[in-house]
């Protein structure tokens, strides 16, 4: 029975101190999904906050318009340079959002990819020859790509 119990643990893909992939895979999705959500909820509020700002100034214009005319150009630039403090702080804040989601991400497919990586590893030294060539080969080609997507995120 308990050979029985062992053979379906191996059977599953399951071992002691190796990550689950599925259950990995599952987290990463959730993270994405999240980050998505975080990322679509903050576009949606800084461009509602554009509108707002852009129907004040709208208004100020039209006040201007009916003032006086050399008050207006001091006026309009004061309040244009606030306007581009605002929608900059708020695109700072979303890329800290963003950058923080994807760290998540990473730490949480960390050990899969560790694993996937060993495992390719042992497979590609057991190659014959033209066949390591080629999955080597695969595996730069992903890794270029890869250190890129990396880099703007701010992950290495």
């Amino acid at each position: 029975m308990a050979g029985s119990t062992s053979n379906n643990h191996q059977a599953d893909g399951c071992r002691a101190g190796v990550p689950d992939v599925n259950q990995v895979i599952a987290e990463a999705e959730k993270a994405v999904r999240d980050g998505a959500y975080i990322a679509v909820g903050a576009g949606i509020l800084a461009f509602q906050r554009a509108q707002v700002q852009r129907r004040q100034l709208a208004k100020e214009l039209e006040k201007l318009r009916e003032g006086r005319p050399e008050d207006a150009a001091g006026q309009l630039t004061a309040r244009l340079d606030e306007i581009g403090r605002s929608l900059s702080a708020n695109a700072g804040a979303t890329r800290a959002q963003l950058r923080e989601i994807a760290r998540s991400w990473d730490a949480a497919i960390a050990p899969t990819r560790r694993q996937m990586g060993e495992r390719a590893d042992a497979l590609q030294s057991r190659l014959p020859s033209p066949a390591r060539e080629v999955l080597a080969g695969a595996r730069s080609a992903v890794s270029a790509p890869e250190a890129r997507l990396r880099a703007a995120l701010g992950l290495d």
